[in-house]
């Protein structure tokens, strides 16, 4: 297993697991600006 921080290709994949997760479908046009947001902030660290 590898593990490296998360890149912008990964969002899809992310947003999937989520939701599977939380056996719900969240808005992925929200999700994906609340997540470019986190990636571009050098404070947010996410591990995939």
């Amino acid at each position: 297993m590898t593990v490296r921080m998360a890149k912008l290709t990964d969002i899809k994949n992310i947003y999937d697991l989520i939701c599977d997760m939380e056996n719900t479908k969240f808005d992925y046009e929200k999700f994906e600006k609340v997540f470019k947001k986190y990636l571009e902030d050098d404070r947010f660290f996410c591990f995939v």
